[in-house]
């Protein structure tokens, strides 16, 4: 069977959209609700929410999507390659709205 994948950027860029079309296709119900959180740390968080969860944490709801401007240094460029490799593979088999 195929994965369930959707991109991150989708999500930022139609919210409402990305997450409807998600919850389709788990077979769950949508509501506005799932656009916006109290701001904070969860108890369900888990170990690595202090070490990526920063914009959720400071944040009521989803950003706007912003196109990153860094730039990759010499030295991870090898592991870059090999992890958009992966991510093109993913993308395939995202859910397209």
């Amino acid at each position: 069977s195929n994965p369930i994948v959707i991109d991150a950027n989708d999500i930022l860029k139609n919210p409402s959209v990305a997450l409807d079309h998600l919850c389709k296709v788990l077979k769950i119900s949508y509501t506005d609700k799932m656009l916006s959180w109290e701001k904070g740390y969860r108890e369900t968080d888990g170990i690595w929410a202090s070490h990526w969860y920063n914009n959720v944490v400071s944040t009521s709801k989803f950003i706007s999507f912003k196109k990153s401007e860094g730039s990759i240094p010499r030295e991870y460029l090898n592991i870059y390659r090999k992890s958009m490799d992966i991510y093109n593979q993913l993308y395939d088999y995202r859910i397209k709205f």
